[in-house]
This record gives structure tokens, sequence and C-alpha cells, in this order.
């Protein structure tokens, strides 16, 4: 089952590889009927997924009145502000290590829209130039649909893989399932923290 899941999920660019995570010996866990409905029922709450899906620690979690400067980043050029709506902390707290934006509900992040004087532009793109520009790196865009885990390092082509929410409540998706808690799941948040969720760890 190591390769079959990034078969199944959409790549753009690279994220990671399956060499990369053979070399690491890095297997997903076998999903179960019962993984499946867990996911089904929190797919549309994606905290409540964080949560009880994902296993996030919740004292890494920033957002509200805690969400960190980096969260926000002001393109003066285009009178435009990048903002997500949570970030992940890095060990005791220091440090922000993933981004979360979610976008409206019925949003196509691969759309060409307008954000303030920046035209032509789609959220996927806006969302990958706040990650290069704050040194972030990585980031999970939300939408209603899927959720994507995204790569922007500088100087680099950004890349991201893309879960498709509907797929995952399905029996064929758990090999999906099971791809997406290896790379976004609790042991690799608490493994990982401390550096990029990238093809570059492994």
């Amino acid at each position: 089952m190591i390769d079959l899941w990034l078969k199944h999920v959409r790549q753009e660019g690279l994220v990671v590889s399956q060499s990369a995570l053979s070399a690491e010996n890095l297997v997903p866990i076998k999903q179960a009927a019962e993984d499946t409905e867990n996911f089904s029922q929190n797919a549309h709450d994606f905290w409540a997924l964080a949560a009880n899906v994902l296993d996030w620690p919740q004292e890494r979690i920033l957002k509200g009145n805690r969400k960190p400067a980096d969260a926000v980043f002001r393109l003066t050029e285009m009178n435009v502000t990048l903002e997500a709506d949570a970030a992940l902390a890095g060990s005791n707290g220091e440090g922000v290590r993933l981004l979360v934006k979610h976008l409206a509900n019925g949003t196509d992040p691969d759309a060409r829209t307008s954000l303030g004087q920046w035209s032509g532009v789609t959220e996927q793109q806006a969302f990958e130039r706040h990650l290069r520009e704050s040194g972030i790196l990585q980031g999970l865009l939300v939408t209603d649909n899927a959720l994507r885990l995204t790569y922007s390092p500088s100087g680099e082509t950004p890349g991201y893989l893309e879960w498709p929410i509907e797929g995952l409540k399905t029996t064929a998706g758990r090999e999906m399932l099971a791809g997406l808690k290896l790379l976004l799941g609790r042991n690799a948040i608490c493994a990982c923290m401390d550096a990029p969720i990238s093809a570059s760890d492994f």
C-alpha cells in the first residue's frame, strides 16, 4: 500500500515522491471501516477533522487571538493582505511550521480572480506567495471539496498534493486516507514540526 495512495491523489509539482518515502521507510497505516466512518463524520468541519482524525496537538494550533504575525502578509504593491486562518507551532510552541487557510464554500482555488490590484491570480497562487514570502514553506489549503498540502519554498517551483473529501469517505478511499494521515497526522506533525513536511525532508 506504500505507493498506492500517491497514485490516487492529485499532485502538481513535487511535494513528496515515492522514492523519498521508500528511502525513509515511511509506510502508511492501513485504514479500516471505522477510520472511514470517523473521517466521514468530521469531514466538513476542518477543526473537528484536525482533532478527531488527524489528532493534531491542540496546544500547537494558533488561531484567533493566538494567531501569529506570519499568518498575515501585506503585499503593498498589490494593495492585498494575504491572511491564513491559523498556524501550527513548532516544538515548545515556538515558530510556525504550517499555515492553514480556508476558502469559502464553492470557491475554486484554481479560478482566476482579482485580489486588490492583483488581477488574474488564483487563490492557490496567492497562498503559494504567502508561504514563500513568509518563509514558512508549507500550508494546508482547505476547500469544501478538498484538502491541499502546499509546498512553496523560495527559489523553487511550488507544488501541492490534493485529497478529495468525497473520495476519502469511501471504502476505495482508505489508501488516500492512510496517505493523508502519513503526512498530516499527529505522528508526522510531532516528528516534523521543526522541519518542512516535504520532499526535502525525506
